[in-house]
């Protein structure tokens, strides 16, 4: 069986629900090709907002470089919107733990 008696096959087991539906049996590849379009789109669309999303740095890494904590403490102080994130939190414990020392 060809690739195109498949797809005819497949269209054909779609009729009924295109008949309820009121759709010619000839869209549904149009409607398959959206569908796959949209996918892509919304797929890419994810991967470039992660590529936006900026890098969590831990508490370890900011207690390494006390310059880069005391920046990103001032710019979270500065901002209300970032006190929440997690940088912010991060940045600011290391800063405690240096200046008031461990636990132990």
């Amino acid at each position: 069986m060809k690739k195109s008696d498949d797809l005819l096959s497949m269209t054909h087991k779609f009729e009924p629900v295109l008949t309820q539906l009121n759709w010619p049996s000839s869209s549904v590849l149009t409607v398959i090709s959206t569908a796959i379009v949209f996918t892509l789109g919304v797929m890419t669309f994810q991967k470039t907002q992660e590529a936006k999303a900026p890098e969590i740095k831990s508490v370890a890494w900011y207690a390494a470089n006390q310059a880069e904590a005391r920046a990103t403490n001032k710019a979270c102080f500065d901002s209300q919107q970032l006190k929440a994130t997690e940088n912010c939190i991060n940045s600011l414990h290391a800063l405690e733990i240096s200046y008031k020392g461990s636990n132990t």
